[in-house]
C-alpha cells in the first residue's frame, strides 16, 4: 500500500516487523492490498477532489462561454461601427445642413472643352462642398507669369568676382521691409546665387545658375510668384546689380527674360484679371488653376456639380459593410445537425442582436413619398442580403438625384427663413410648429414647441432641445427680431435612419453593445478571482486530504505488521 513515495510492504516469511515513514506531502499512486480488502487511494483522492472541485468547474466553463459571447459582441460592435462609418460618409455630421459634409453636398467640376481638345490641359477646377450647383463658360485669356531677369555673362561659376557691397530684394506688392543681402570679394556667382537663394523666404526671390556654354555662365533671378516684379535696390558698396549686369545704368533690368503679367480671364462673358494662376475668389466656393490659354474664339465649360463618382461609391461602401454585418448575424442564428445550436453561435437568442436586426430591417424599409431602396437598385437575395443592381443605381443618380437624395439622407425645411437647424437629434419628429416671443430687438423671450413650454432652452440666438425631451440634440438658430411663428418639417432616410438605429448599439462610449461587454468584461474578472480562491481551497484539500490518507495507510501498515508478527509468533499460518 503506498499514497505518495515508494510502496513499503511486510513480509511476515521472512521479515521482522517493520515500520514505514510516509513523505511530508505524499502522492496517491497504487493501491494497499491485504487479502480481500483493498484500498485504491489514488482513486479515493481524485473523487474526492472531484466533488470539490465541481462548483470550480462550473464556474470556469461559465467564464469561457462569457469570454466567448464578448468576443462575438466586439466582433458585432466592430462590424456595426464599419456600417456606421459608411453610412456617415452619406449623411455627414448632426450639423450637416450647415457644415455641408454629407455626401450630397460633395462637389466635382466636369470639364468641356469648345474648341479646346483637352480642357484639363487647360484648366483644374475644383470646388468646395456646398458650391452653387451650376455651369459656367470660362476663356482664359492670359495666364499669369512671374518675372525672369539674367545677369550678363562670365566665364564660369566659381571664378571670385571681386565685388564688395549689399544690396536688397523683395517683390513689388509684399508686405514688410525688403531683405538685405551681402556679397564679399571672395564669392564667386554660385555663392551669390546661394547668398540670395538663403535669403529666398523672405524675397520671395531665387536664383540659379545656368551654364549657356563651357565658356559662359549666367544668373538667373526668378519671382516666386506672378504678377509681382522684383526690386532690387543697392543698400552699400558696389551696385552690385549694376556690377552682374542684372541692372541697366538708367535703372531697370537689362535683361529680361520673362516680364510680370496678371492673369486675365473671361467668365460668363465677364472680364477679370488676377495676379494668379490659382483663382479662387472670382466664383464662391471655386477654385480655377490656369495653366494655358483657351485661345481665340474657345472656352472651357465648367459644370459644377453633385459628385455622383462619390455617391455611387458611398452606396456600394453601405451595401458592403451591412453584407458584413448581415453575415455575421446569420452565423450566430445557425441550428446544428439534431436541432442543438451551433457552436459558433454565440449569441444565440440574445435581445441585443435580435433587437439590432430588428432596427437595421426597419430602417432599410424605409419609404419616402412612396419611394423606397429600390429606386436604388437595392435588393434583398434569399439571405436578406443587399445586392446592387448597377444600371438602376446609375440610371437614379444621372436622373433623380434630387429623390436619392431624399431617400437616403436628412431633409429639413421651415416656413421662415429666420428660424433653421442647426443640429439634429437621434430622433427626429416628423413636424414641429415653434412660437418665439421677442422683446422687439431680436432678444427671445420665450419659445413654445407644438404649444408646449420647457422644450427648448434658449441659449442667445440658438433654441436648444431640453435634456429629457423628445427634442434632445436639436439646436435651431433664430436670426429674426420680432415674434415668430415657423413651422419646420423633417424626413429622415435609409441612411439616416439606420446610422441612429446602429449607433445605439455601436457607440464605443455608450452603446448598448460596449455595456454589455463592460459588464461582462466585470463579470468575468469577478468570477476569476472567485475561480483562484477555490481552486486554491481545492488544492489546500487535496494536500489535507493525501496527509490525512498517509497517517492511515500508516497505521494500516504498522496494524498489518503487528498482526503477521503475531501469527508468526503464535504459528498461526494463513
Amino acid at each position: 500500500m503506498n499514497v505518495g513515495g515508494t510502496a513499503s510492504t511486510a513480509n511476515t516469511a521472512t521479515q521482522s516487523p517493520a515500520k514505514t515513514t510516509p513523505q511530508s506531502v505524499p502522492q496517491p499512486s497504487s493501491k494497499s492490498a491485504n487479502g480481500s480488502d483493498s484500498v485504491d487511494w489514488n482513486s479515493l483522492v481524485e473523487a474526492s477532489v472531484v466533488q470539490k472541485k465541481a462548483p470550480a468547474v462550473r464556474l470556469d466553463l461559465k467564464i469561457k462561454e462569457n469570454t466567448t459571447e464578448i468576443k462575438a459582441y466586439q466582433k458585432m460592435q466592430g462590424l456595426m461601427q464599419n456600417l456606421a462609418s459608411s453610412l456617415k460618409s452619406i449623411r455627414g455630421s448632426d450639423s450637416s445642413l450647415t457644415r455641408n459634409d454629407d455626401i450630397f453636398s460633395k462637389r466635382q467640376a466636369y470639364l468641356t472643352g469648345r474648341g479646346v481638345t483637352n480642357p484639363q490641359s487647360n484648366v483644374v477646377v475644383t470646388a468646395t462642398n456646398g458650391a452653387d450647383v451650376r455651369t459656367y463658360d470660362l476663356k482664359i485669356l492670359k495666364v499669369a507669369t512671374a518675372q525672369k531677369v539674367a545677369s550678363q555673362s562670365f566665364p564660369d561659376s566659381k571664378t571670385d568676382l571681386n565685388l564688395e557691397g549689399s544690396f536688397s530684394l523683395k517683390l513689388d506688392g509684399a508686405a514688410g521691409a525688403a531683405t538685405t543681402i551681402d556679397i564679399k570679394k571672395d564669392m564667386p556667382l554660385a555663392e551669390i546665387a546661394e547668398a540670395i537663394n538663403a535669403k529666398k523666404a523672405g524675397t520671395g526671390v531665387s536664383a540659379a545658375v545656368v551654364k549657356v556654354s563651357e565658356t559662359e555662365s549666367k544668373l538667373i533671378l526668378n519671382a516666386d510668384k506672378t504678377g509681382k516684379n522684383i526690386l532690387m535696390t543697392p543698400v552699400a558698396g558696389a551696385n552690385i546689380g549694376q556690377s552682374l549686369g542684372l541692372v541697366a545704368p538708367g535703372g531697370g533690368f537689362a535683361n529680361q527674360l520673362q516680364a510680370a503679367t496678371d492673369a486675365l480671364v473671361e467668365l460668363d462673358g465677364v472680364q477679370a484679371s488676377r495676379d494668379s494662376n490659382v483663382i479662387d475668389d472670382l466664383v464662391k466656393g471655386v477654385t480655377f488653376s490656369l495653366y494655358k490659354e483657351t485661345g481665340a474664339g474657345n472656352s472651357v465649360s465648367v459644370e459644377v456639380a453633385q459628385s455622383l463618382n462619390d455617391i455611387n461609391t458611398a452606396i456600394k461602401g453601405l451595401v458592403d459593410s451591412y453584407n458584413a454585418y448581415r453575415t455575421f448575424a446569420i452565423s450566430q442564428q445557425q441550428v446544428a445537425t439534431g436541432g442543438q445550436v451551433s457552436a459558433d453561435a454565440a449569441l444565440f437568442g440574445e435581445s441585443i442582436l435580435r433587437n439590432a436586426n430588428t432596427g437595421i430591417a426597419g430602417a432599410l424599409s424605409t419609404t419616402i413619398n412612396t419611394e423606397s431602396m429600390a429606386l436604388l437598385g437595392l435588393s434583398y437575395d434569399p439571405n436578406n442580403m443587399l445586392q446592387i443592381d448597377a444600371t438602376k443605381l446609375n440610371d437614379a443618380l444621372i436622373n433623380r438625384l434630387p429623390d436619392v437624395e431624399k431617400i437616403l439622407g436628412f431633409q429639413a425645411s421651415s416656413s421662415s427663413a429666420d428660424v433653421g437647424l442647426l443640429t439634429r437629434g437621434a430622433n427626429m419628429p416628423a413636424s414641429l410648429s415653434l412660437d418665439i416671443k421677442t422683446d422687439g430687438n431680436g432678444k427671445i423671450t420665450s419659445v413654445l414647441a407644438d404649444g408646449k413650454a420647457d422644450q427648448f432652452v434658449v441659449s442667445g440666438q440658438r433654441i436648444v432641445g431640453a435634456e429629457g425631451t423628445a427634442y434632445a440634440g436639436m439646436t435651431l438658430v433664430f436670426t429674426g427680431k420680432t415674434d415668430t411663428t415657423a413651422n419646420l418639417s423633417f424626413s429622415s432616410g435609409i441612411a439616416e435612419r439606420l446610422y441612429q438605429s446602429v449607433t445605439q448599439y455601436s457607440d464605443p462610449q455608450n452603446g448598448l453593445i460596449q455595456k454589455v461587454v463592460t459588464e461582462m468584461t466585470a463579470d468575468n474578472e469577478g468570477h476569476t478571482k472567485r475561480y483562484n480562491r477555490m481552486m486554491s481551497d481545492v488544492n489546500q484539500f487535496r494536500t489535507r486530504l493525501i496527509k490525512l490518507f498517509s497517517e492511515y495507510q500508516k497505521e494500516i501498515v504498522r496494524a498489518e505488521s503487528d498482526l503477521n508478527y503475531l501469527k508468526a509468533i503464535l504459528g498461526i499460518k494463513d
